[in-house]
């Protein structure tokens, strides 16, 4: 399940703050916006890296889904288990009466 740390270049065990810092690094070359002037291929290619360090950077920056993502390899969020456990208000799946 290594993919995820590989797209940032940084080691399953690095901090928030390299995390952050990797992907900030990678953006600023593969970001749309800076690929306006290569060509096609470049563009598509460019594409490509940034989609999958954004996606290796909305991992693994949220602890939970970091956890799961290092356990299953799963790299989407469960929303039905989000919703279930009350995460959005806080109240750890008590629900209110």
């Amino acid at each position: 399940f290594l993919e995820l740390y590989e797209s940032l270049g940084i080691a399953p065990n690095a901090s928030t703050r390299e995390i952050q810092q990797a992907f900030t690094k990678l953006a600023k070359l593969y970001h749309p916006d800076q690929l306006g002037k290569k060509s096609e291929k470049e563009q598509s290619i460019g594409q490509h890296k940034f989609t999958k360090i954004l996606l290796a950077f909305q991992v693994l920056k949220d602890p939970e889904r970091r956890r799961k993502y290092d356990t299953t390899g799963a790299t989407k969020e469960d929303k039905k288990t989000k919703k279930t456990t009350g995460s959005e208000n806080g109240n750890k799946g008590e629900t209110d009466v």
